[in-house]
């Protein structure tokens, strides 16, 4: 009965991660020209090689974010609520900033047939050139790094491994000339802004108050009825 509990709890606190893909179905709406566009490019971002072999890197993002968080949830419930909080608060904030003050970036021009180049040519395809600041690929990787650094973890490779994949898929967003460097920079600095008082918070305490509220208020109705 109680690995019953368990496992419902488990999948309650787990489907809060599904509020994640629901809001990107916004960055979709917004993924298109409208009004000012700006280009904040720097000499430095010029100076950088495109380096088609880090779409690699890029790509894993998609699953790399949901493994890490689900491996945080079974090592410490807290940090996990905290950090999948900060990652829709961020994805909020983001969306406004995408609405009112939109970026784009230079892309350049695609030659050849490899595998690398075709997975590129797939993601321009679909991923419009446009609201870029923040990095949303840097605003959750570096939710990860900051998250994983507060775990116990035992085995010593883990935390290095997960933050060198996560690096990797920072660097990838300017080597495959999806972001400039301060769509990175943005990112990171929204993350800190919103990760301090988001982890101070009791989140679990306050889920489980609203649930029993929720409980009780379902109750009461069926006894109405």
């Amino acid at each position: 009965m109680n690995k019953g509990k368990d496992i419902k709890n488990s999948l309650f606190y787990l489907s809060f991660m599904l509020i994640l893909p629901l809001l990107h179905i916004i960055y979709k709406f917004l993924n298109a020209p409208h009004g000012k566009i700006h280009n904040l490019s720097t000499i430095f971002d010029e100076c950088l090689p495109f380096v088609k072999v880090f779409i690699v890197p890029y790509i894993t993002w998609y699953v790399f974010t949901y493994i890490i968080l689900i491996y945080i949830y079974f090592k410490n419930r807290k940090i996990y609520l905290r950090a999948v909080i900060t990652y829709i608060v961020c994805l909020i904030i983001s969306y406004f900033i995408f609405y009112f003050f939109q970026t784009t970036v230079p892309r350049p021009e695609l030659i050849g047939n490899d595998i690398f180049t075709n997975i590129i040519r797939l993601i321009y395809k679909f991923d419009k050139p446009f609201n870029c600041f923040p990095s949303i690929h840097v605003i959750s990787c570096y939710i990860i790094i900051k998250s994983i650094k507060t775990l116990k973890i035992h085995k010593k490779y883990t935390k290095p491994l997960i933050y060198f994949i996560s690096m990797l898929i920072i660097l990838s967003t300017l080597l495959i000339k999806q972001h400039v460097l301060l769509d990175i920079l943005c990112a990171i600095l929204l993350v800190e802004t919103v990760i301090r008082p988001v982890f101070k918070f009791d989140w679990e305490r306050f889920i489980a108050w609203k649930k029993k509220q929720f409980l009780l208020w379902m109750m009461k109705k069926k006894l109405e009825t």
